[in-house]
């Protein structure tokens, strides 16, 4: 097409001049995205000057030039500078695409970005002119949202679109370099903003890809709406993590700008790199868990876990040898012998107990006798229901001749007994009758006894000492005695404790229990009521149905496995669920139900809120997919180990600006 020039060193010097000058002029670009046929010079043209005449005017396509590159041309006695044209078939890209909330009061006004770069890899790439950004509702037409303008990719890289949560958008970007190359690279992906959005209860944030917890990472598919409870009705959330949150663009907003709780950074609900299975369950200050039975099969129920947990333990404690008995010797006064002690006896094997007329003897006075003895019932769990108390005691002497009832006083005397304290403890001032042991009629020497009726359950110190005193009926009555009425009973001081006092106390079970396998929640566990538990187990655990879990209880999960939550759950009350695995709120996504966790839900893996639902974002505001209610009672009222769950690493206040 073009007539090759005769060559000559003159024509060939214009020609290169020229064509040097047609290089670097800036051709006019259209920036319609250019999708028709391009037209390119060959570089044979300008290497030979072939068919290019001087006074013509050549229009090069801006999908061939790329940049004018100068360079040398030495023949015989003449210099030039001389350049080429390449070309420019890079396409230009964006890094993806990414959506979120520029104000987290206005859930409807979405921003859309798009990873614009100006790319300029080498000679062959022109760089990015700009971007257009096209979307289209329900599959319908495309609108435009954000034209090319020059250097946009500088200027630029998000517009705002205000949305309909009902409806399903789809979104495009067009990138264009600066010779007119055009691609379609970023988007062509429908999203439904109803379904995208995550939840900090006035505030939202976009889940990007996840948000990174300990380990793993924290995802959610659907909605979550971190919640808690505060006094005056004052609600806000607490996320935790045991590393940090990542909620993409924006700030979190728990309570919006005014008011909410304040958590410092480095003191989360849930420092999971601290805490694991193994560190709670080596945490237990002593306590023993007690092992639930499987029935066989390998897996606990939630038939079997009622039982378990609603079983009864009896322990019998041995007194400490602390016990002594008090004589009051005060000639033939009966009254100053009730009223005032004589002496006392702490290293005896044995306890006198009752009275004794022995005015016609050489001594002759009255004696009174009185037995105190005390039991450590510290090791029973602060949370145990105590049901029953026994008072065993083994008879070393019979001398009652005029039968008596053993009478049982609550009674916390001043122990180790001494000669300062003796008078005090003789006089028992506050001392309150509690049960018969029984009546000496009829008893045998060498024979354990204990009282038919349980003692008083309340006055059992389940963190220290429970302490009793024993006294005469008619020591009580002031029925002065005539003869020998007294028995003598064994002591904590014989070798062994086969002559020991006991108490045998029963109560519920420890509160903390032990699942060796797999725990399957598959009924209501209602009937577990004024229950604080933990449930170790090793293994997964599985919600199959809704636990339950009565208002009066607070049960904590903790497992080493994973724990699945199946979509029939709806509602999980007083409940904190720990794992070292996986934890997902669905066993389907799609098509599931609401979810409503009073508690805590907590991952060393990965915290998987994977529940969908077909809701706008005005419903999420009322009725979210995932909602987590954060109760403090799983912290703060357990009650069997202050230390057990960190308590001294939650920092949180209600606070106002």
């Amino acid at each position: 097409m073009f007539r090759r020039l005769k060559e000559s060193k003159w024509n060939r010097f214009i020609i290169l001049y020229l064509f040097a000058i047609i290089c670097l002029i800036s051709p006019t670009l259209s920036y319609a995205k250019l999708t028709g046929t391009t037209y390119e010079i060959e570089d044979e043209l300008f290497d030979n000057g072939g068919g290019m005449s001087t006074g013509t005017a050549y229009q090069l396509d801006n999908s061939s030039i790329s940049q004018w590159v100068q360079g040398k041309f030495t023949g015989g006695s003449y210099d030039a500078l001389v350049g080429h044209c390449y070309k420019d078939v890079t396409l230009p890209v964006c890094s993806g695409m990414s959506f979120y909330l520029p104000d987290p009061n206005n859930i409807l006004l979405v921003r859309v970005n798009w990873g614009a770069t100006d790319q300029n890899n080498n000679e062959f790439d022109t760089g990015v002119y700009g971007y257009d950004v096209d979307y289209r509702i329900d599959g319908g037409a495309w609108t435009n949202l954000y034209p090319t303008v020059n250097n946009a990719y500088g200027a630029n890289t998000s517009a705002d679109l205000v949305i309909n949560p009902t409806s399903t958008y789809t979104f495009r970007v067009w990138a264009l370099d600066n010779v007119g190359n055009v691609n379609v690279l970023c988007g062509m992906d429908s999203v439904q903003f109803g379904a995208l959005w995550f939840q900090g209860v006035d505030g939202y944030v976009r889940a990007e890809n996840n948000l990174v917890c300990d380990i793993s990472s924290f995802s959610t598919d659907g909605y979550v709406d971190f919640d808690s409870s505060g006094a005056g009705g004052l609600k806000g959330g607490i996320p935790s993590a045991g590393g940090n949150i990542d909620q993409g663009y924006g700030d979190f907003s728990s309570r919006g700008n005014n008011e909410g709780w304040n958590v410092s950074p480095n003191y989360l609900i849930a420092e999971t790199n601290h805490y694991n299975y193994a560190w709670f369950y080596s945490n237990l200050n002593g306590q023993e868990a007690a092992l639930v039975p499987d029935g066989g099969d390998g897996t606990v129920n939630a038939t079997e876990l009622i039982n378990a947990i609603n079983s009864t333990v009896t322990t019998r404690i041995f007194a400490s040898d602390t016990d002594a008995f008090i004589w009051g010797r005060r000639g033939s006064s009966y009254n100053s012998c009730r009223n005032t002690s004589g002496g006392y006896n702490s290293s005896s094997t044995t306890s006198r107990l009752g009275q004794y007329d022995e005015t016609s003897g050489p001594i002759a006075t009255y004696n009174c006798y009185r037995s105190y003895f005390e039991f450590d019932t510290g090791n029973i769990p602060d949370d145990a229901s105590v049901l029953d108390v026994k008072l065993g005691l083994k008879v070393a002497t019979d001398l009652s001749t005029v039968d008596f009832d053993v009478r049982i006083n609550k009674f916390d005397w001043n122990s180790p007994m001494s000669a300062a304290n003796r008078e005090a403890n003789y006089d028992a001032a506050g001392t309150v009758f509690d049960q018969v042991w029984r009546n000496t009629s009829g008893i045998s020497t060498g024979v354990y006894y204990s009282n038919t009726t349980s003692l008083d359950t309340n006055w059992i110190n389940k963190t220290g000492i429970t302490s009793y005193q024993l006294r005469s009926s008619r020591d009580v009555s002031a029925i002065i005695p005539t003869t020998a009425e007294f028995i003598d009973l064994m002591t904590a001081e014989s070798t062994g404790t086969t002559n020991d006092p006991y108490l045998d106390v029963t109560y519920t079970n420890t509160g903390i229990y032990y699942v060796d396998g797999d725990l399957n929640i598959n009924g209501s566990i209602n009937a577990l009521q004024n229950k604080n538990v933990i449930i170790f187990v090793n293994g997964d655990i599985t919600f199959s149905s809704n636990p339950v879990v009565h208002s009066s209880s607070n049960l904590s999960f903790i497992s080493n496995g994973d724990v699945t939550i199946n979509n029939a759950v709806t509602q999980i009350d007083n409940s904190l669920i720990f794992t070292d695995g996986n934890l997902v709120t669905a066993s389907a996504s799609t098509n599931a139900n609401q979810l409503l966790v009073d508690g805590s839900l907590i991952s060393k893996g990965i915290l998987n809120l994977s529940r969908k639902r077909d809701i706008s974002i005005q419903e999420n505001l009322s009725s979210p997919t995932e909602k987590v209610t954060l109760n403090p009672d799983a912290y703060f009222t357990l009650g069997l180990n202050e230390n057990l769950l960190g308590i001294p690493r939650v920092i949180w206040e209600e606070v106002t600006e």
